[in-house]
């Protein structure tokens, strides 16, 4: 007979519970905050976040820059549902983008002569990069290590034989060339 509802809910009770799922390294709330901050204010600049948190620009970017804070900061903004939300910030992303491109071309239009060297050749190294054009990641090229020392191995064995015969027999260096059995 099978077992009653009853007991199957009995069994359930006393089976061992899940733990709850990790959320990520903890923070101070100073750091929750400012995570909190740049999800709200993503042109916030690292020193205006140092004036409002009372810290030094260089303990800001050393906070930004450690691995706990990189990974609260990626779940916080997965919280970060609402789709508006999400949608402000890449218009606001696009918008900073776009007037940034707008004053650097303003720039660029002025005499050459007036115009920062560094300021030119950053900008065609960015807007080449951006479209595609550069030093590209060179392909992984996968070496079978064995198959390069077998055939060291067999040239060096060659060579040997080849200075043997050169020398001829008198004279062989103090050397025994020995075959190595293939595996």
């Amino acid at each position: 007979m099978p077992p009653s509802a009853e007991a199957l809910l009995d069994e359930l009770d006393h089976l061992p519970t899940a733990p709850p799922p990790a959320r990520g390294p903890k923070l101070r709330y100073t750091h929750a905050a400012m995570i909190d901050m740049i999800i709200a204010e993503p042109w916030i600049r690292q020193n205006d976040l140092a004036t409002r948190f009372g810290m030094t620009p260089s303990w800001i970017s050393t906070i930004m820059a450690s691995d706990a804070f990189q990974a609260a900061f990626a779940l916080r903004k997965d919280e970060v549902v609402d789709p508006t939300l999400k949608a402000t910030i890449d218009e606001q992303f696009k918008g900073i983008i776009a007037r940034s491109m707008e004053i650097i071309r303003d720039k660029l239009n002025g005499p050459s002569s007036s115009i920062p060297d560094q300021l030119v050749l950053r900008s065609l190294e960015l807007a080449s990069r951006a479209a595609g054009y550069g030093l590209r990641p060179e392909a992984a090229v996968q070496v079978n290590i064995n198959n390069q020392i077998e055939n060291r191995a067999d040239d060096l064995v060659k060579l040997l034989r080849r200075e043997k015969a050169r020398i001829g027999s008198e004279e062989i260096l103090d050397a025994h060339v020995t075959e190595v059995p293939a595996p």
